[in-house]
């Protein structure tokens, strides 16, 4: 489970720091329930089923979107929340199993899917909260416990 953490800390870490010039911290606190929260999930079909989610406020995404698209703080038209959603959690999925996986370990996953039906928590999930920019948000895995370890070495 600990090489799995380690995985989704720095896909998450590298990802906002590199596409948005923002630092994302693991944190111990979960987002408040009932807050305003956009999801994603996308599928893992090889080497072993298993899925990947995302759940972050909106004002995060905007901030998010702001500087991914280089556009002022206020009062322009942010391009849609959702296609950024998708597009992070697309590349946090891919920069996770990069981690994850032996460099040899070729890997196929789906296309996400936005603001998909609420998932089961089973043995076999596990969360991580994060924060960003004074915003917590999550994200989840499931069913990739008995996964190949992390690659060595780096």
């Amino acid at each position: 489970m600990e090489n799995i953490s380690n995985a989704v800390q720095r896909a998450v870490t590298d990802t906002l720091e590199n596409l948005a010039f923002m630092e994302a911290f693991p944190v111990p606190e979960d987002i408040s329930p009932g807050q305003a929260l956009m999801t994603a999930a996308l599928l893992f079909h090889e080497p072993q089923q298993g899925e990947i989610r995302i759940a972050m406020p909106p004002a995060l995404l905007e901030k998010i979107s702001h500087t991914v698209f280089g556009l002022p703080a206020e009062g322009t038209a942010v391009p849609e929340p959702k296609d950024l959603l998708a597009e992070l959690l697309n590349t946090i999925a891919g920069r996770f199993l990069i981690e994850l996986l032996p460099a040899d370990q070729p890997f196929r996953i789906g296309l996400p899917e936005l603001d998909p039906p609420a998932a089961f928590e089973t043995d076999s999930c596990a969360i991580w909260h994060f924060r960003a920019d004074d915003h917590l948000f999550t994200i989840s895995v499931s069913n990739l416990f008995s996964i190949h370890p992390p690659r060595t070495g780096i």
